[in-house]
């Protein structure tokens, strides 16, 4: 006989579990830097309510945005620094910003 899922498994499947992982999606959805202790937290420490309130909590906090230097930067981030860097060398290939601007441009992107 296949397994058959009763409306108790659906509940089970479609709110209780995404409302567990809560604070792992918020964390993921807002790009946290602390991704993985907040989801460690959340699957381990969890079930005790305490420990799935205390990740919720850090995982809505504000954080300023400042990510430590000796955290890698997203491939995103890199992207976006290398086309940043590529029209600032095409602007002044082009002549429409000197060499000092292209320095500080450089500077702040790399």
């Amino acid at each position: 006989m296949p397994f058959k899922l009763g409306p108790m498994e659906l509940i089970i499947i479609l709110f209780i579990i995404p409302f567990y992982l809560l604070p792992t999606i918020i964390a993921v959805v807002r790009h946290h830097p602390n991704i993985l202790p907040i989801v460690l937290i959340n699957i381990l420490l969890g079930w005790t309510f305490l420990g799935w309130v205390g990740a919720v909590i850090w995982s809505v906090w504000q954080f300023n945005g400042n990510v430590p230097s000796n955290v890698p930067i997203s491939n995103n981030t890199a992207r976006k620094n290398n086309n940043a860097l590529a029209i600032a060398e095409e602007r002044f290939a082009r002549g429409e910003i000197t060499s000092d601007e292209f320095d500080k441009i450089k500077s702040r992107l790399l």
